[in-house]
């Protein structure tokens, strides 16, 4: 699998509100990393929009399972 299928993935995963950052991608063995964060935090800047949590997903580069991660 490559970073970019993973991405598509994760853009198809991720619920309403949130977006998916391609710039944050950690490569592992395991797989591919990516940052998520809330629009409304993109928009405005302010914390109080930030999402709780570590807000990133991992997707397995064998299965391309998607696992949130907070």
């Amino acid at each position: 699998m490559t970073p970019e299928e993973a991405f598509a993935l994760v853009e198809r995963h991720i619920e309403s509100g949130m977006v998916a950052d391609a710039s944050t991608l950690r490569e592992t063995k395991f797989g591919f990393y990516y940052h998520v964060t809330s629009e409304a935090y993109l928009r405005s800047g302010d914390m109080m929009d930030m999402p709780i949590g570590s807000c990133g997903v991992i997707v397995d580069r064998i299965t391309g399972e998607v696992h949130d991660l907070g």
